[in-house]
């Protein structure tokens, strides 16, 4: 797994970073809920994984 530097940060702000770091990808996100009554803007990257051109981020909730 290669490492992004977007581990933790909110999902807006990593999506920008791996925009920036990679091209012509697709995303695929899986959310996970640590709390499902929680604001929305608390999501948070917990993995990304690269295969081939597809970026997989599993995010969740706090």
């Amino acid at each position: 797994m290669e490492n992004y530097d977007v581990l933790g940060l909110e999902l807006e702000e990593g999506l920008k970073i791996l925009k920036d770091k990679l091209d012509n990808f697709h995303i695929n996100i899986t959310e996970t809920y640590v709390n499902k009554e929680v604001d929305n803007s608390q999501r948070r990257i917990l993995r990304v994984k690269k295969e081939n051109n597809t970026v997989n981020i599993v995010i969740g909730y706090f």
